[in-house]
């Protein structure tokens, strides 16, 4: 790889920037701005990070012309991880955004690239900062305590403690091939610190296609891990003891009206695994949702995060 220019920056700067409670009004307005929404937020049980619990570094990709959106991440999610960085094409004090150069044009069709580089900030500057990593882009919403939380389970965290290389998400087949599992990039995805040192290691080698231009960077890096590690890293079962999903590619009110048909033919349904409809598509313990438009986030951080949880009637689900 070329030298690397992109400075270092503080990433627990936004730890203290956590907005304050709402006031029951507020909290009412928001409710009814998003009713589909809220009644899906509320099968959420959000819970709350021990000193004790892995530390977390939740990064997001963006573009210049797309800072208005990454500011509303920094200003309603990133501050409940432990560290937080904005990775972009242009620096920007505003959003505490870093231009990370890479191969390529910025575009959409060579978010390979950018995703390379991007890694390689991280892995070059926090490898041993931070115990796990979630990528996304800056419409993806991360409950960073949810997530912590489960990165402290035992099943998790056992194997964490062995040294084993762990890389989790929403799994998806391509193609409805077992042998292509990949985790999906809309909904983040989380590496450890020996899954982000192999991916990092790993990048030039031609098994990850070092030079391609691409959109499908979730499905290289997954085919990256798969090809370096002897067929041995592939995508985490995350979904919780009911079978039911912790990371969701879709917006939380999506993923509760979502019904596939008999014949469907439906991308989403060929791709996932024992897929859940309705109430039981999303575990009580979820930790992340996609294309989170800004007005949504805002919404979504009020009702999760500054509005009282015990004030919601939750519908019974089972054990």
């Amino acid at each position: 790889m070329p030298p690397f220019r992109a400075p270092r920056v503080d990433a627990t700067a936004m730890r203290s920037s956590r907005a304050p409670p709402l006031p029951a009004e507020a909290c009412a307005d928001h409710r009814r701005a998003v009713p589909v929404h809220a009644k899906a937020l509320d099968l959420i049980t959000v819970e709350t990070a021990l000193a004790t619990d892995p530390s977390l570094l939740c990064i997001i990709y963006t573009y210049g012309k797309n800072h208005p959106a990454a500011k509303v991440a920094t200003e309603t999610w990133l501050p409940y991880c432990d560290g937080a960085l904005v990775l972009s094409d242009v620096n920007d004090t505003d959003v505490r955004a870093v231009a990370v150069p890479h191969e390529g044009p910025e575009e959409y069709q060579n978010i390979w690239q950018k995703t390379r580089a991007n890694w390689r900030y991280v892995s070059e500057y926090y490898l041993d900062d931070f115990d796990y990593f979630v990528f996304g882009g800056d419409d993806m919403f991360v409950l960073a305590d949810n997530l912590k939380r489960y990165l402290a389970s035992p099943e998790v965290d056992d194997r964490n403690a062995r040294g084993d290389p762990l890389f989790l998400g929403r799994r998806f087949k391509q193609n409805n091939n077992w042998d292509r599992l990949f985790n999906s990039g809309g909904a983040g995805y989380v590496l450890n610190r020996p899954a982000l040192k192999l991916l990092y290691d790993s990048f030039d080698h031609p098994d990850c296609q070092p030079h391609l231009k691409g959109f499908w960077e979730d499905v290289m890096v997954a085919q990256c891990l798969r090809k370096r590690s002897g067929g041995n890293l592939l995508p985490y079962d995350t979904r919780d003891l009911a079978g039911r999903e912790r990371f969701h590619p879709f917006t939380p009110g999506q993923h509760l009206t979502y019904r596939a048909r008999p014949d469907s033919r439906d991308w989403y349904v060929r791709y996932s695994i024992d897929l859940k409809q309705g109430p039981e598509c999303c575990s009580t313990q979820s930790v992340a949702y996609h294309y989170i438009k800004p007005d949504l986030m805002r919404h979504m951080d009020a009702l999760l995060f500054r509005c009282p949880r015990a004030s919601i009637e939750k519908p019974r689900r089972p054990p």
